[in-house]
């Protein structure tokens, strides 16, 4: 069976492919953009939890006495 296609339907026919390898296109940017902003996610996530840990760490540091030696010297019995 063939197709006869008027010219006005080839028009859109050919304005539909256009429009279609145009969107294609804008896809695969986008697939693109979002595939590296997952990367950048990733990345500032790791950041954030580097600092997270290196907050806990200094918190734990400065609830420890100020001077450990004169805590053990207190320890042992001898007065400063």
């Amino acid at each position: 069976m063939v197709v006869t296609v008027t010219p006005p339907e080839q028009a859109l026919v050919s304005e539909a492919s256009s429009r279609l390898e145009e969107l294609r296109s804008q896809l695969q940017l986008g697939q693109s953009e979002v595939a590296a902003k997952d990367r950048e996610l990733l990345a500032l996530k790791e950041t954030v939890l580097r600092i997270a840990g290196a907050v806990q760490v200094l918190e734990e540091l400065l609830e420890q006495p100020q001077h450990p030696q004169e805590r053990h010297s207190d320890q042992n019995g001898s007065a400063m």
